[in-house]
């Protein structure tokens, strides 16, 4: 298992990244959030190390209208306390 906290930057806010991230997480099997922040978009992300791998890729790519221009990533301790992957406003 694998927890990561993610920053995105770029042109990712009012074009669904939000709703993006969660159709993926949910498919891959990843419990965490994202939520918007002064900025960009932040992710905590837990899961299966090969799906991480992919929620990071597809981080990098978002949804059409999106350009991301940064992703950051930072390893965390896993701690199980998610049971979902949650849109926060």
């Amino acid at each position: 298992m694998r927890k990561v906290h993610i920053y995105i930057d770029g042109t990712v806010l009012a074009v669904g990244f939000r709703t993006f991230l969660k159709r993926h997480a949910d498919r891959l099997g990843i419990n965490g959030y994202v939520r918007n922040i002064e900025g960009g978009v932040e992710v905590v992300a837990e899961g299966e190390d090969g799906a991480i791998e992919l929620f990071i890729e597809l981080c990098h790519e978002g949804p059409t209208e999106a350009t991301v221009s940064n992703v950051t990533v930072e390893d965390e301790i896993p701690n199980f306390l998610f049971k979902e992957f949650a849109i926060r406003p």
